[in-house]
């Protein structure tokens, strides 16, 4: 039907209600729905796509739009009651990615002002910098990784990650350099501080994403 054929992946989904297809699932498909019982099949109207590198949809039979085969409609006049029962939307979770993107750069912050006042940078003026510069450079990095993370999945991610933050260091580096030039109350060079500070924060994310992996 409309080109489309199954091709023999198939699911018990009657108790965890979530079917998972995890290795390479095709770029466009329709999703098809046997019921054992009555021995009916409801097959989406719509084409679905693989939108995201963790696509995920929310399929509702009890109204919407749906069709049956050909066969089915023929063979059965329950099934062709059963039509515009099937509904297909995208169900991706944008909030909570949303609220790991800000669970993220206010934790870095904290980190990176924690190494600071461990620096000797204790002045409001200077906190303050920081916080500004931070606040650009982290969200300039965390929307990255969660384009990289949303489009290419956790391996692009990872090396994204290693990459940015090299990126990250060197714009901290030479800002801090050229703002806090001969402060004598400070522990170090700038650049000592900028690395210090990425690296706890990248330490830090990388623990993070490996102990609680849904916040990143």
């Amino acid at each position: 039907m409309d080109g489309f054929h199954f091709i023999g992946y198939l699911e018990n989904c009657s108790d965890s209600q979530q079917f998972v297809w995890g290795y390479y699932p095709p770029q466009h498909f329709k999703i098809l729905l046997y019921f054992p019982d009555t021995k009916e099949f409801l097959v989406s109207a719509q084409t679905c796509e693989r939108y995201a590198f963790d696509s995920y949809y929310k399929v509702s039979v009890g109204g919407g739009d749906m069709q049956v085969s050909q066969e089915e409609e023929m063979a059965s006049e329950s099934a062709s009651n059963r039509k515009a029962q099937m509904v297909v939307k995208r169900n991706y979770q944008y909030g909570w990615e949303l609220v790991n993107f800000a669970a993220r750069v206010i934790l870095t912050i904290l980190l990176e002002l924690l190494a600071a006042l461990a620096f000797g940078y204790r002045r409001k003026w200077q906190l303050g910098f920081i916080m500004t510069v931070n606040v650009l450079t982290q969200l300039f990095l965390n929307l990255a990784l969660n384009l990289g993370n949303y489009y290419s999945g956790e391996r692009f991610f990872v090396f994204l990650y290693v990459c940015l933050e090299l990126v990250v260091f060197g714009i901290e580096a030479a800002v801090y350099t050229w703002k806090f030039k001969k402060q004598p109350e400070t522990m170090g060079h700038p650049v000592c501080y900028a690395l210090a500070a990425n690296l706890l924060s990248f330490l830090a994310g990388m623990w993070l994403a490996d102990f609680i992996p849904g916040i990143f």
